[in-house]
């Protein structure tokens, strides 16, 4: 069985940023030859000009660390998930029950709206489809959103990634990933995951890395009876039901159309 385990904020990790923090900091220092105070909120120089508030330095600080750990295909896919979102929140960390596979998840907070939770999987470009562009391996990632009470969401769209690299299972759009939620947690009403092109947002093209390009899919929650349904039916009859009722996508727990 699949098991998303989250391994987001670990001590050493801090650790290691604060002692990165502090020599970037003495360096600043030296290398322009400035003595500096810390006034309320903001850095100081000497002359009495301010340099930049604390937040922003130790935020900037922050992203040069932690942007550091990923290969410049996985920054290029980042980029595009903050361009879309307008902003990254954080970044969790996640591993399979041996640790063999491990992916990450982009969140963004209060995005499509306030309460709710943007996600976009880093992982999925791993992960070859059998479809190419122009003779280029074509890989996809998925997004997703949902309410911010449901914070095993985002283990959800790893569980879909890792399912995606240890199944070898495809995915298109219309594809449904069969219990992929129900395994991390039965109590939720939605139990699997329908793909779709996303339709949240406008702007997630194709991008180009350095010998694939990547689109996303949007993930879904949807029932057992909906899922039936969409077998017996086709997908799109299903989305006109979303359509016709006015279903909130955001919420786990919602009442199935059927």
């Amino acid at each position: 069985m699949v098991q998303a385990l989250f391994f987001y904020g670990k001590r050493k990790n801090w650790l290691r940023f604060l002692v990165c923090f502090l020599r970037q900091f003495h360096s600043m220092l030296r290398n322009d030859n400035i003595s500096i105070t810390f006034s309320k909120n903001y850095i100081v120089s000497e002359c009495g000009s301010i340099c930049c508030t604390v937040g922003d330095f130790l935020r900037s600080q922050a992203r040069r660390f932690f942007m550091s750990n990923f290969t410049k295909d996985e920054e290029l896919i980042i980029h595009k998930a903050i361009d879309v979102f307008g902003q990254k929140d954080r970044i969790e960390d996640y591993s399979d029950e041996r640790k063999k596979h491990g992916i990450h998840v982009v969140a963004c907070e209060n995005h499509p709206r306030q309460d709710v939770t943007a996600y976009a999987t880093l992982g999925g470009h791993q992960c070859p489809t059998g479809y190419t562009v122009g003779g280029i391996p074509l890989r996809i990632e998925i997004v997703g959103a949902c309410h911010e009470e449901f914070g095993i969401y985002s283990a959800i769209l790893a569980n879909c990634i890792f399912h995606m690299m240890k199944s070898h299972v495809s995915i298109f759009p219309g594809a449904i990933y069969k219990d992929v939620i129900a395994v991390l947690d039965d109590s939720f009403h939605m139990q699997h995951i329908l793909l779709i092109p996303p339709f949240l947002w406008d702007n997630f093209s194709t991008i180009e890395l350095s010998d694939k390009k990547v689109t996303f899919l949007q993930a879904v929650p949807i029932s057992e009876n909906e899922r039936a349904f969409a077998l017996e039916y086709g997908v799109d009859s299903l989305l006109s039901r979303f359509d016709a009722e006015q279903v909130n996508v955001f919420n786990l727990e919602r009442r199935s159309v059927v």
